[in-house]
């Protein structure tokens, strides 16, 4: 994939003015705001296991180059490569065991480090927004257990694709493109930003090293540590 850097006018040599200055933030979930990668991952795998390793490694590979979007959107996939049926009762039956799978495992995994002090010290400073593949109900279900839901002006789950629900955001607010930012890790989220013209902060990991390997744009590995 071809990356195209959105320009900004804090540059992207003082990465840190690139994120404290942006004025609406829209952040990604999993990966970004919790270290709960891992989770999702594993219970994509228990999941289609019973059907034989090699069908439970293929879909571990294909949700690890795809994340960030609706297991809506990949059950169906999974359920045809397995030989069982994707009409809309069986997608969701497996949707909600995956999300039986996960619920506890996202809300106990890890912060990604210094973001709940930065959602904290923004609270009142920045308008932030919460965009993920998560289904709508869960996500806020997820920040209420995790008390971090006041953190947030604004949520939007799945099924509404990131894409729009930016664009929505953005017609409400009004803001300059270049005074909001998309932070995120994977290239769903990527996309959300180019498409909506705003710049994109991407937060590196060891799973999305490969697919942003020609990204030259900025980054952080946390947001105590930005390199």
């Amino acid at each position: 994939m071809a990356f195209k850097i959105l320009t900004t006018k804090f540059g992207q040599g003082n990465k840190i003015m690139f994120l404290s200055k942006s004025k609406l933030l829209f952040w990604d979930f999993d990966g970004v705001i919790k270290d709960s990668l891992d989770v999702k991952t594993e219970a994509y795998y228990n999941l289609f296991k019973p059907f034989g390793k090699a069908n439970a490694e293929k879909v571990k590979a294909h949700h690890l180059n795809n994340g960030g979007i609706s297991r809506f959107e990949k059950m169906p996939i999974y359920l045809k490569w397995v030989g069982e049926p994707n009409d809309d009762i069986n997608v969701e039956s497996y949707c909600q065991q995956f999300s039986d799978l996960v619920f506890d495992g996202v809300v106990n995994a890890p912060w990604i480090r210094g973001v709940k002090d930065f959602l904290i010290a923004n609270k009142n400073k920045k308008i932030s927004v919460l965009v993920t593949g998560t289904p709508d109900d869960e996500i806020k279900n997820i920040l209420a257990k995790l008390k971090i839901s006041s953190y947030f002006d604004e949520v939007y789950g799945s099924p509404l694709k990131k894409e729009v629900a930016i664009k929505n955001v953005l017609n409400k607010y009004n803001f300059n493109c270049n005074d909001c930012l998309m932070i995120g890790d994977a290239l769903s989220d990527y996309e959300a930003a180019k498409l909506n013209g705003i710049p994109f902060l991407l937060r590196k990991h060891k799973y999305n090293k490969d697919l942003f390997k020609s990204f030259n744009g900025p980054s952080v590995l946390d947001f105590l540590n930005y390199e």
